[in-house]
């Protein structure tokens, strides 16, 4: 990414798009986002994980921001029984 001057604002578009993953346990949703100058194949995305009782539309902005500052891409996922995941249909033993 270009340095800005003191009177100049660097604007990188990111480009977002919602995943579904398909897991033993059900479906996971993901959102990625990458910013428009394509991250280098090196740099390896930044993986986000919310609280306990968090989703990804709780990160608000703040990956958007995280991927045009560090000019990588960004994942965060919804667990099992948040946000836009599948929800979890029975409770599962401590060994599953």
């Amino acid at each position: 990414m270009r340095e800005a001057t003191p009177f100049e604002i660097v604007v990188t578009d990111v480009n977002a798009s919602d995943h579904w993953i398909a897991t033993e346990n059900g479906r996971l949703f993901a959102r990625v986002w990458v910013p428009s100058n394509p991250p280098r194949d090196t740099d390896p995305p930044i993986l986000l994980f919310h609280d306990s009782l968090g989703c990804v539309d709780l990160w608000r902005d703040f990956p958007e921001q995280l991927a045009v500052a560090t000019e990588r891409a960004v994942v965060a996922y919804d667990r099992l029984g948040f946000g836009s995941s599948q929800r979890v249909s029975s409770r599962r033993s401590r060994n599953s």
